[in-house]
């Protein structure tokens, strides 16, 4: 049932992906693979697998979910098995803390009937649930899946199709259909995006500036880009009479292997340098985000340092410490400094 939305992550390649020499059988509901390794293309293929969340409403369509309860949906999969299984995970969970569906399952081939099967168990609302499920078909052309599923929850037998489609790259859509006609619940999936959640608690998007004593302007500008996935940051200085001149650009990201936000920079001048948060914290109003950086200037000396940044609101103080050159040695490194910086617009 909805744990087995996480075949919406696999499915709905739109590229078909034949081999010399393989074939695919056609039904009434789609392609069917011709193995496993045909399905497995399709999946990675597809950048399906991984952690995709949703909003959802139950519909009373499942016998162990009550009806009218709003929640998120966290599905989870990726290859299992030395690549010969997909494991399945999920989690309904509400507002206020409280789960409504747990479970874990595996899709496989299954070599008796030559198709593409999956099994799954979990809790509903505390209580366990058992699902089978058998792919009918992919349309490649529009990139859906159809699957037969078949939950058994508090002593009843439900019959559903479950309907997946590719939107977008990080955007999929899932329905259930109940097979007697008597209900739907449908999903909209957002590929995970953990640099949301980071942006959320310290916010730095917009046209920030500060003014120096000789009444030039530090003007930055920090903007989505890529679907969210990241940050672009624009730095340029504008002199008293007007003129600008851009000094620096920077790449802000979610590294998904060291689970942090990296930082990618360079200047006008030929220098670079990469970052990574060592932490985020809140206290009150204000969030810390601390940031160590390194990398060489436009001469190939080594740099590095440590960047503090305390945000309140539309004002947010920089520090810079811990500076080091590596043609200076460590007692003539250059003390800490601040600055105030206060956001103009949110653009």
């Amino acid at each position: 049932m909805k744990k087995l939305l996480l075949v919406l992550l696999l499915g709905v390649m739109a590229t078909g992906t034949l081999l010399a020499g393989e074939q695919a059988t056609t039904s009434e509901e789609g392609v069917l693979p011709e193995s496993w390794e045909q399905y497995v293309r399709h999946v990675t293929g597809g950048n399906d697998l991984g952690t995709w969340t949703a909003p959802g409403k139950t519909e009373g369509i499942f016998a162990g979910v009550p009806e009218g309860l709003d929640f998120t949906n966290i599905d989870e999969s990726r290859l299992g098995d030395a690549g010969n299984t997909i494991i399945l995970n999920h989690t309904w969970r509400t507002s206020d803390g409280r789960v409504l569906s747990t479970g874990t399952g595996v899709i496989y081939w299954d070599a008796e009937s030559g198709t593409l099967k999956s099994s799954y168990s979990g809790f509903d609302t505390g209580k366990p649930f058992t699902g089978e499920s058998t792919l009918l078909g992919i349309d490649f052309t529009t990139g859906t899946e159809r699957w037969k599923y078949v939950e058994v929850s508090r002593g009843k037998t439900t019959e559903y199709t479950r309907i997946q489609e590719r939107i977008s790259a990080n955007h999929r859509t899932l329905e259930f259909r109940k097979a007697d006609g008597t209900g739907v619940n449908q999903f909209k999936f957002k590929r995970a995006n953990p640099l949301e959640g980071v942006l959320a608690r310290h916010d730095i998007l917009g046209t920030w500036e500060s003014t120096r004593p000789d009444g030039s302007r530090g003007v930055t500008t920090h903007g989505r880009s890529l679907d969210g996935r990241a940050v672009f940051s624009s730095t340029r200085n504008v002199k008293a009479d007007g003129t600008e001149e851009h000094v620096g650009s920077r790449a802000m990201w979610w590294d998904a292997e060291r689970k942090t936000v990296r930082f990618q920079g360079l200047n006008s001048r030929g220098g670079s340098f990469a970052g990574e948060m060592i932490s985020l914290t809140t206290e009150g109003d204000s969030t810390t985000m601390v940031v160590r950086f390194r990398g060489t200037n436009e001469n190939g000396v080594p740099m590095a340092g440590t960047s503090t940044r305390v945000l309140t609101g539309d004002t947010m103080v920089r520090t810079f410490s811990d500076f080091s050159r590596g043609d200076r040695p460590a007692a003539a490194s250059q003390p800490s400094r601040s600055w105030t910086i206060k956001r103009t617009s949110r653009d």
